[in-house]
């Protein structure tokens, strides 16, 4: 159910590391972001001097109001998808919902319903269920720890990306 979906800003990209081109492509292609936010997502890439694609850049010359070259342009950076680039909204949406519901069960219901959304990828799984037949919205203390373990995998490896590779991200 996309009205549980977090809000976004562009700052929620760059901490800790950043999205790789095929990464924007994918959530752009399956409606997890706007033209707006793609956007400003990649004028926050290139004002924190992250090396951009030449589609990129040009997206970053357009006026907002240019609409239907921004989409043909975004929809021009699939061509650096690769079959990992799904992995990373996992982390995207956790991340977003743990920084605004508190409420345990709240929290663990909204994760529920977008894993549903993201299509029940594994990783979410030892999130949402960390013991086997126990529900982490039933037992909060579980789901916190599990919770916790999955942000800071993924923060690791975010923040040890190199800016270089971005542009080989199809690679």
């Amino acid at each position: 159910m996309r009205e549980v979906w977090p809000r976004f800003n562009a700052d929620s990209f760059l901490d800790p590391g950043f999205p790789y081109p095929g990464e924007l492509a994918y959530g752009y292609r399956n409606e997890l972001i706007d033209t707006h936010l793609l956007t400003r997502v990649i004028d926050a890439l290139g004002r924190n001097y992250i090396p951009l694609t030449p589609e990129e850049l040009e997206i970053t010359m357009l006026l907002s109001d240019e609409v239907d070259q921004i989409r043909h342009l975004a929809l021009q950076l699939a061509k650096y998808e690769h079959k990992e680039s799904s992995k990373i909204w996992q982390y995207y949406f956790t991340s977003a919902t743990v920084g605004e519901i508190r409420d345990p069960v709240e929290k663990f219901e909204a994760l529920d319903s977008i894993w549903a959304d993201l299509g029940y990828p594994d990783a979410m799984i030892y999130v949402l269920y960390p013991e086997e037949g126990k529900p982490a919205h039933l037992h909060p203390m579980l789901g916190e720890k599990a919770l916790s373990n999955f942000l800071a995998r993924w923060s690791q490896s975010l923040a040890q990306r190199e800016p270089m590779k971005r542009l080989r991200a199809s690679e």
